[in-house]
């Protein structure tokens, strides 16, 4: 099992943020190796992004790789609290998130891309797929992508593990944490660094990595 995320780096985000992640998978998700795919050296095992997909479009290249078993793809700026509990009937899903605050908008049940689990077949189906042009055609949004293309491919997350996946700004800034919050989404701003709570790991600066693979 493969945890991963994709690093292109911006004013926003590089090598420090790769480990801050990388800090809490190895916390709380111990038995999944973390593998990031990254424009720029990071610290331990990673592999160098070779396309100029722009943004999360570049989370393409984890569909493009020859990766086994399951692939847990997380955004950069995603808090974990706790250990995920998954059965190897759900491992063999793939999976995404509703939209917590789009909902309706374009499409009913907008997704979120946040967090993604997908099979090898999954991912296989998806670079098969892909085409530069989608990227136009779905207004520059991959989320519309995967939602117009692989609606009736991907479970929600929401619908196996409630309360586990939840948004900042609408569940936990409004109502505070839960006991069953596992991963907290930020999708946009506030990112998570830019605020003081004791759940949220403090942002150290990235070893420089030794090797540019």
């Amino acid at each position: 099992m493969i945890v991963s995320c994709v690093l292109r780096q911006s004013p926003v985000f590089g090598p420090t943020h790769v480990a801050w992640l990388a800090e809490q998978c190895s916390r709380f998700l111990p038995e999944w190796d973390f593998l990031p795919f990254s424009d720029v050296p990071v610290a331990g095992q990673h592999v160098r992004l070779t396309s100029d997909l722009p943004s999360w479009w570049s989370k393409m290249e984890i569909m493009r790789a020859d990766l086994p078993g399951p692939v847990l793809i997380l955004d950069l700026d995603l808090v974990i609290l706790r250990p995920w509990t998954t059965t190897a009937e759900q491992l063999s899903h793939s999976y995404v998130m509703r939209h917590p605050t789009r909902d309706g908008c374009l499409y009913p049940e907008q997704f979120n891309c946040a967090i993604m689990l997908t099979t090898p077949d999954f991912r296989a189906k998806a670079s098969a797929h892909f085409k530069p042009e989608h990227m136009d055609e779905c207004v520059g949004d991959d989320q519309i992508y995967y939602k117009r293309y692989f609606d009736k491919e991907l479970r929600r997350f929401q619908d196996e593990w409630p309360d586990e996946f939840v948004s900042y700004k609408l569940h936990v800034k409004q109502h505070g944490l839960r006991p069953d919050n596992t991963f907290i989404n930020f999708h946009g701003l506030p990112r998570p660094w830019d605020l003081s709570e004791p759940w949220i790991p403090c942002l150290h600066p990235a070893e420089p990595s030794q090797a540019d693979d």
